[in-house]
């Protein structure tokens, strides 16, 4: 698969912004030059905010790609950035228009404490002596600038706001110009880094071309579509921005600029789509064991056998989440499922297992529900850190599915353990082969419990068809939140059984898709209810009080679209890709998905806001994109592959690389076609695989009504590839009645087709009818909201005489 140039850029207009970072502590960014969150940052330190290049500031474009940055000046100057990986640099190179009269004049605003230790012809020392962002371990930082012998600085000033000094070039010197900038928590340290990489730069520039090229070498995926390959291209260039390093922790963080954490929950929501369809799999195998490494193991802690919500330093760890410790088991075994990596399973074996005993076992209410305080789940905005603006307690939709997820994945992991264990492959020695045995029986008899439970208080015959949670006096909650798309969604996984029916999940989700889900987004609020909010930012009301009251949340496309794939909605569902790729391209930080958007669009345009970057948001697009549009889910430790694409029509077709397991490779290919809307061809290479390797392939092929009941049929395909090289071609002719025929096939003498067969699901009515998005909101619709008519309307409703107006926006 090549890539144009155009598939591998984006063009940023003047005042959008742009975003670069390098996977240890450093990043940087820029919009118009103004901004307090522009600039380079490093330790949580502001290196400088912007840079006046011959005495211009104004930008007039940028242009990012895998390997660099430009930055257009309107006096004609250009500027090419390099952020090297791993704190090794920032490479600042304007081109040779900038030369014009014999020098560079730099100016750079600091709007940090610093001071000028030392000029010298090729180098500039530097000390910072307060970080504007906290947790990064260094007190002072030191940075030096540097320039190679060909050139030196000149005329060096620095004063409270600015450092400026003068470039040039010694005499006769043809080459382009550039001044590397380096940094560190340790003078002696940076002074070491001076003297090997200061006259090197060609050199880090060939590794930083190197490291950039790796960033899609296990995700490469190319459609028919140009503008689609530059979004998911920069999907997983964007994903990999937030593997990032904060005293000496390597983790996710949550979003760019002021989420520079890793925070539990984000965190593993983030990694499918970080660094599991991408192939980043040692990345994801190291982010969970950190997590598991500060597990709360105070057996007297009203949190113990959590994992943290939020490590702000290793004395201060929170552990005030009730699914992030569900989420971690659940992406433990997915991560099992895309590397057959039993070694690790086994290193936290123990751990997984104080966690399932200390949080659920201990912790259920007779019904085996998990019951859990108002906004310890992701709707956790609160009035001051106390009075929650979106109380869902005690026992939540979402969090009930993901338990049962956990206590099945734990099931499947110790099946793992028992089938080593017969076998004698060896097991750690802290594991006690019979205690797996008596978990395993025991966790399997509590899913099925919390199951029974859940059909019987959850679910419902008459709208909303599945509440979004119970109350603590048990009685259901009937406000119209998308939380049940996340039930569905965490529960689907290979090898774990449906948390819930066919028949209420369809009609639960058309009624979340009627009421939640505009076509830019999943709102977090019905639209028709009193609370909801149509914008984020607004003079009647704290922007919490929006949060989850309406805003719409990026990631929450990632549950809508797994769930509509899995009900054959991939058309309805790509109407929602399509403005989120529009996003990425033309956004307000292309490249990037932001946190939030409002519900209302003024004038039709998607205003963003929150963060300007944010992991789940980047993740659950790529992983909506591999997942369910097409359909790829490994099971390395069975030898198995499933590939059930719900491909939408339009896109025409794609190619596409799988990393299976660690030293594993495939490729697949797909193509519609356009006047049907069907699959046409198949195509799957084993480019390199240790053992034979079976595909199961499901193919949708149609629905039809039988008896006043909707039957989905779909055609399913066994395939066996016995050996590296080994391919196979499907070519498929859709005739009337939902009926098709095998028009080729190609089989190579390694590979076999060992089983088609047809089947079918009875489904309680036709997926389509009646199925919408939520009615776009018009200027009268804004001005009917209690929000918009009253002023802090919730502040008041929550706190009563409380309320008290000067403390809240202090």
């Amino acid at each position: 698969m090549v890539f144009t140039e155009k598939e591998s850029s984006i063009n940023i207009p003047e005042k959008k912004r742009l975003l670069r970072s390098d996977h240890g502590t450093t990043y940087f960014s820029i919009s118009d030059n103004f901004n307090e969150f522009d600039g380079l940052w490093s330790y949580g330190f502001h290196i400088f905010q912007r840079v006046f290049l011959n005495g211009k500031y104004r930008i007039a474009g940028k242009c990012i790609s895998r390997f660099h940055c430009e930055i257009a000046y309107y006096n004609n100057s250009h500027v090419k950035i390099m952020l090297f990986k791993n704190n090794q640099g920032f490479w600042f190179s304007p081109y040779k228009k900038a030369f014009s009269h014999g020098a560079i004049n730099y100016k750079f605003v600091i709007p940090s404490a610093f001071e000028l230790i030392n000029a010298e012809k090729n180098v500039i020392f530097l000390k910072y002596f307060a970080p504007k962002r906290d947790g990064f371990g260094v007190e002072s930082l030191y940075v030096a600038i540097t320039c190679e012998q060909n050139l030196y600085f000149e005329e060096v000033c620095a004063t409270q706001n600015f450092l400026e000094f003068k470039q040039k070039k010694v005499r006769g010197e043809k080459k382009d110009a550039g001044i590397l900038f380096l940094y560190s928590g340790s003078l002696d340290k940076l002074k070491e880094n001076v003297k090997v990489k200061s006259n090197l730069t060609d050199i880090l520039i060939k590794q930083h071309i190197n490291n950039c090229s790796l960033t899609l070498k296990y995700s490469e995926c190319k459609t028919n579509l140009s503008g689609l390959n530059r979004a998911l291209n920069f999907g997983s260039i964007t994903g990999s921005y937030f593997i990032m390093s904060k005293n000496n922790r390597i983790g996710i963080w949550a979003g760019f600029p002021w989420f520079d954490n890793s925070w539990g929950r984000d965190t593993f929501i983030s990694l499918p789509g970080i660094a599991l369809v991408t192939g980043r799999f040692e990345q994801a195998a190291h982010i969970i064991c950190v997590f598991l490494k500060y597990q709360d193991l105070d057996k007297n802690s009203p949190t113990y056998g959590r994992i943290p919500n939020v490590i702000w330093n290793e004395k201060n760890i929170m552990f005030n989440t009730a699914d992030a410790t569900a989420l971690l088991i659940r992406e433990l075994y997915e991560y099992y499922l895309y590397t057959g990596d039993a070694a690790t399973i086994m290193s936290v074996w123990n751990r997984i297992i104080i966690a399932v005993d200390a949080v659920y076992i201990a912790h259920k209410d007779r019904y085996n529900f998990v019951p859990n305080e108002n906004a310890d789940d992701w709707m956790d905005a609160r009035i001051l850190g106390e009075d929650p603006y979106s109380p869902r307690g005690d026992r939540q939709v979402e969090i009930q599915s993901l338990w049962f997820t956990a206590l099945h994945a734990v099931v499947q992991m110790a099946d793992e353990l028992i089938r080593r264990n017969e076998n004698y492959s060896p097991l750690l020695q802290d594991i006690d082969i019979s205690v797996v045995k008596h978990k395993r029986n025991e966790y399997l008899n509590e899913a099925e419990k919390l199951q029974r439970s859940f059909k019987k208080m959850f679910i419902t015959d008459k709208a909303p068809y599945i509440y979004d949670h119970l109350n603590s006096d048990g009685t259901p909650d009937t406000h119209i939140r998308p939380n049940v798309l996340l039930a569905m969604y965490y529960n689907d996984l290979p090898g774990i059984p449906k948390f819930i029916d066919r028949d209420s999940g369809l009609l639960a989700f058309k009624y979340v898709a009627s009421n939640c889900v505009f076509e830019h987004g999943v709102a977090s609020l019905g639209r028709y209810e009193a609370d909801f909010h149509p914008v984020h930012i607004s003079t009647m009301y704290h922007k919490d009080a929006a949060y989850h009251n309406g805003m719409i949340w990026c990631w929450l496309s990632g549950a809508f679209i797994n769930t509509a794939v899995s009900y054959g909605l991939q058309k309805f569902a790509y109407r929602q890709t399509k403005a989120l790729t529009h996003e990425i391209l033309y956004g307000a930080t292309p490249g990037c998905l932001p946190e939030l958007f409002d519900p209302f669009c003024k004038d039709g345009k998607v205003n963003a806001s929150g963060t300007y970057s944010q992991a789940w948001s980047v993740s659950e697009y790529n992983r909506a994109f591999y997942q369910d549009y097409m359909g790829i889910r490994p099971n390395v430790p069975a030898r198995r592959l499933y590939f059930t694409p719900h491909f939408p029509a339009e896109i025409g077709g794609f190619q596409t690389k799988v990393r299976y397991g660690i030293y594993e490779t495939l490729y697949l290919e797909l193509k519609t076609n356009l006047k049907s809307e069907n699959i046409s061809t198949i195509g799957i290479f084993a480019q390199e695989i240790i053992q034979p390797l079976e595909v199961i392939i499901k193919v949708d092929i149609g629905c039809e009504e039988i008896g006043g009941k909707i039957e989905s049929k779909s055609v399913h395909l066994k395939i066996m590839l016995k050996s590296s090289g080994a391919r196979m071609r499907l070519g498929f002719d859709f005739v009337e009645n939902n009926r098709f025929k095998l028009k080729d096939l190609y089989v190579s003498s390694n590979a076999e087709l060992v089983s088609m067969e047809t089947s079918g699901e009875t489904l309680c009515e036709s997926a389509v009818e009646n199925l919408t998005y939520t009615q776009p909101l018009s200027e009268n619709d804004i001005g009917s909201y209690r929000c918009m008519l009253e002023e802090d309307y919730m502040d008041k409703k929550i706190l009563g005489e409380r309320f008290d107006k000067e403390k809240r926006f202090s």
